[in-house]
């Protein structure tokens, strides 16, 4: 399972649009250790690091070498051979790690983990042996589907298309079934259990009108997917392009951010 970079760059500003609400669940760490899973081209730490104090040390771990190479272009690294060797932005300490997370989680030292838009693509035992290998570290995990997708105006073919794309989510990503729209509950629930005081925030993606080619590519996504399922999407995709095209259709698409600390 891997991402365009293309695909990535376009849903940055969202993403960060998207996760301003929730800048108050991270406690202004000084010097922090920062471990990003999935990080991908390093959304993250372009997000999060102006939030931290001081400078700060960033291990930025993928399973993919391009997108990897795409974070080191985007924050000015030097090429490196993804081993954990430090370079440097800004003030901050940062280097890449290539894991597959399937294989089982980095040993790395850190005082927070963080990650983006992983966990609705993961199954249960993930999320289970990801809050045992925690053992009392603080986590943020950004951005997780919650299945809220609207588009203003109606169609009255959104709620079929968007109930097989939600099945669609459910797939196996190469970590067994997804949680799909149920991740950051099954989240909360392990992180609880765990002894963790959690805390969540609403983050969805407002997409205005006038943001037609992020528009396009979430009509042409949700239809790739729903018709993966066996559902009839031609139409729908057409309509909803040609819609588009007028300037008149946004759209709003749910997702949770979850904090879980120890002693807060």
């Amino acid at each position: 399972m891997s991402f365009d970079p293309k695909w990535l760059a376009l849903r940055e500003p969202f993403d960060h649009n998207a996760r301003r609400p929730s800048r108050g669940l991270l406690p202004k760490l000084e010097g922090a250790r920062v471990l990003d899973l999935a990080c991908g081209a390093g959304s993250n730490i372009r997000f999060l690091a102006p939030q931290l104090r001081g400078a700060q040390s960033w291990t930025l771990v993928d399973h993919d070498p391009r997108l990897l190479d795409t974070a080191r272009v985007l924050l000015g690294l030097p090429d490196s051979e993804h081993d954990g060797s430090p370079g440097a932005w800004g003030s901050h300490a940062v280097s890449t790690l290539q894991a597959d997370l399937r294989q089982g989680f980095p040993d790395v030292d850190c005082d927070l983990v963080v990650t983006t838009a992983l966990l609705d693509l993961v199954d249960a035992g993930f999320v289970d042996d990801l809050v045992a290998w925690l053992d009392g570290r603080p986590i943020l995990a950004s951005l997780t589907v919650d299945g809220l997708i609207q588009w203003t105006p109606e169609d009255p073919r959104d709620a079929a298309i968007h109930a097989a794309f939600r099945d669609h989510q459910l797939l196996d990503r190469g970590f067994g079934p997804s949680l799909g729209v149920g991740a950051a509950a099954y989240t909360v629930q392990r992180l609880e259990q765990a002894g963790y005081t959690v805390q969540t925030q609403a983050t969805p993606w407002e997409i205005p009108a006038h943001k037609s080619r992020m528009l396009e590519e979430m009509a042409k996504g949700i239809a790739h997917a729903a018709r993966e399922t066996g559902a009839d999407v031609d139409g729908w995709l057409a309509d909803k392009l040609a819609a588009i095209s007028t300037g008149e259709v946004s759209l709003l698409v749910g997702h949770q951010d979850v904090f879980g600390a120890l002693g807060e």
